[in-house]
């Protein structure tokens, strides 16, 4: 992990889906005087369901780096900030409010496998959006001045594709078990379809409650 300062600020930063906020959890299970902040935290509902809208993204930062400000106030001894921080102009805000109360300030990179990654994310980013912003990422786009630490961040690759290939040889499996036995080989392709979609949801709003326990953002 990192060695942790008296009054420090960590900047995790990565790709969706990169293991920020796995990364997070674990730094504060061993810092429990520890808080995160989250623009992610604004997609939450009362009922602890995620769900993400692209037209809240600002109010999402806003609040985020109001939620900072209070910690920095109330003198939280460890403050991690849990967004992709792809960007200095990201981080600047964090920084100079960080320096100005007498924090240590450390940015935090986590490397991954960006197939992984874009398989691992909530926030459903399109594959071209999600190509510029790994591109983006690999710039490396940090202050000089700032304390940066690389993290070679393997989340059980091998295990998550092995997860992944299980899951779908589940679900595929029982989805033509279940289309054959609701439909007769001479029956329509347009009836089967409907089947298949029918059967298929189904199966994974089944199988979807148990990924996200396996498989974490």
């Amino acid at each position: 992990m990192v060695e942790i300062n008296q009054m420090q600020v960590i900047m995790v930063s990565s790709i969706p889906g990169g293991g920020k906020t796995t990364f997070t959890k674990e730094l504060l299970r061993q810092n429990p005087e520890g808080v995160a902040v989250s623009a992610d935290d604004y997609f939450v509902g009362s009922d602890g369901k995620y769900r993400y809208i692209k037209d809240g993204v600002h109010l999402a930062h806003k609040r985020c780096q109001n939620l900072f400000a209070y910690h920095v106030d109330r003198g939280t001894p460890l403050i991690i900030v849990d967004n992709t921080n792809l960007e200095s102009k990201h981080m600047v805000y964090y920084h100079d409010l960080a320096e100005r109360m007498g924090y240590s300030f450390m940015v935090v990179r986590l490397n991954c496998d960006p197939a992984d990654a874009f398989f691992r994310q909530r926030h459903n980013v399109p594959e071209d959006e999600f190509a510029k912003m790994v591109a983006m990422w690999n710039k490396r786009d940090v202050r000089d001045e700032w304390e940066v630490k690389e993290l070679d961040y393997v989340l059980g690759s091998q295990n998550l594709k092995q997860v992944r290939n299980q899951v779908w040889n589940q679900v595929d499996n029982q989805v033509w078990h279940q289309v054959d036995n609701q439909v007769d080989n001479q029956v329509s392709n347009q009836v089967s379809n409907q089947v298949w979609n029918q059967v298929s949801n189904q199966v994974w709003n089944q199988v979807v409650p148990v990924w996200n326990q396996v498989v974490p953002d």
